[in-house]
């Protein structure tokens, strides 16, 4: 089946939101995002909304992510950014635009700071240079049509073109069906990384990070 790829934008918000928090859960008991807010799934979905389109750039905002769509709508998404200006420092930065308007105080926007600051290293180092591919998720209807490998291709190609020495990303261990996709599309396990507080909080015992030369 084809499918046409094109840019998100911010209307696109609500599938975004739901392919994210899809791609985050995978089969863990909770998503990384869940895990930093420390909220309930409505109260993740709903910062994610808002988070989407702030006016800081960031790992989580509609620009990074590219949509595939086919004759009735969207049916998948996946993202690639810029670790060095877009990364999780960008995503802090981001937060005060949002949590205003939900009313989170200043320990709150904190307790997120702290949460990344203890996760971040338990995942495997995204190396200078790298593009990094995540976040990638389809509708349940539309999995095993080609949506996921057109949709890297797509997000692939957009890293060369910005001239990137290399692609990255990492994918929870157990995710075989998320690491034969960037196996097939030229990716070569790089690290696996093992981590007890990671596997407390999210429900995986770690990490595979997966590179492809561009």
């Amino acid at each position: 089946m084809g499918f046409r790829l094109r840019k998100a934008q911010p209307e696109d918000g609500s599938f975004l939101a739901d392919m994210i928090m899809m791609a985050g859960r995978n089969h863990m008991s909770r998503a990384i995002l869940e895990y930093l807010l420390g909220g309930k799934p409505n109260d993740c979905m709903t910062f994610l909304q808002m988070l989407l389109i702030t006016q800081t750039p960031h790992l989580f905002h509609h620009s990074r992510f590219m949509i595939a769509e086919d004759t009735n709508g969207p049916v998948a998404a996946m993202g690639g950014y810029d670790p060095a200006s877009m990364g999780y420092q960008a995503f802090l930065a981001a937060i005060p635009e949002v949590s205003p308007i939900l009313g989170w105080s200043g320990a709150e926007q904190d307790l997120v700071k702290e949460r990344t600051d203890k996760l971040v290293p338990c995942m495997p180092v995204i190396s200078e240079g790298g593009w990094v591919i995540d976040r990638g998720a389809t509708s349940p209807d539309a999995r095993r049509q080609g949506a996921a490998g057109a949709l890297l291709d797509g997000i692939v190609a957009e890293g060369k073109e910005l001239g990137f020495e290399f692609a990255q990303t990492n994918i929870y261990i157990g995710n075989d069906p998320g690491i034969k996709l960037f196996e097939k599309n030229g990716f070569r396990v790089a690290e696996e990384k093992t981590d007890n507080f990671f596997e407390k909080m999210i429900g995986s015992p770690g990490m595979v990070s997966l590179k492809k030369d561009l």
